[in-house]
């Protein structure tokens, strides 16, 4: 896959070798602090890579930016996008305009804000990416947060954590499991009644 050991990739590496929980969350998608680890991780990506070309979304919305993989995958997956990416840390700004430099790009952008505020009011995505807050609770009213957009399709990381399946197990939402990554750390969902 293309971007493996670009600029980008290095930064990303060693965020999550220097910085992993700086930010009080894991370094997200690319996430390697030792080679088994890292290889781990590989094959996620290259899952990812594999079901967003299928996919080919055009607006998409990520919970979570950290420090921007999931924007480093885009950019190195998809010809045409436009991601608008949230998180409550400010520092995520300086990773995506890192990025967009790199890339010579501005698909995406960045906003400062907890997901609720974010979502609120908000319609038109194709695909929301939901890695954000991991706990249960928060996790139960965030995918009801997305689903009153009516974004027909979200994937949610780090689904082999037990608070996140029961927030959004327990969360009443429409969205219902389609499919999981091989190693069971994502899991795509769709809303039930919504064409795409």
């Amino acid at each position: 896959m293309k971007g493996i050991g670009d600029k980008v990739w290095d930064r990303l590496i060693w965020n999550s070798q220097h910085n992993r929980m700086g930010w009080g969350g894991n370094a997200g998608i690319v996430d390697g602090i030792n080679e088994e680890e890292l290889n781990r991780f590989l094959i996620k990506v290259e899952w990812l890579h594999t079901e967003l070309k299928a996919l080919n979304p055009k607006t998409i919305w990520e919970i979570g930016t950290n420090y921007g993989s999931w924007s480093w995958l885009l950019y190195n997956t998809l010809e045409e996008f436009h991601l608008l990416t949230c998180d409550i840390v400010e520092g995520s700004r300086e990773e995506i305009g890192f990025i967009n430099e790199y890339y010579q790009k501005e698909n995406v952008e960045f906003f400062h804000q907890s997901s609720e505020a974010f979502l609120k009011g908000r319609s038109g995505a194709d695909l929301v990416w939901m890695d954000g807050n991991h706990e249960e609770e928060w996790v139960k009213r965030e995918i009801l947060w997305i689903e009153a957009t009516k974004a027909p399709i979200v994937w949610i990381d780090d689904w082999s954590w037990w608070e996140i399946r029961k927030g959004v197990e327990e969360s009443g939402t429409n969205y219902k499991l389609d499919r999981m990554s091989p190693n069971g750390d994502v899991a795509i969902m769709r809303l039930e009644g919504v064409s795409q």
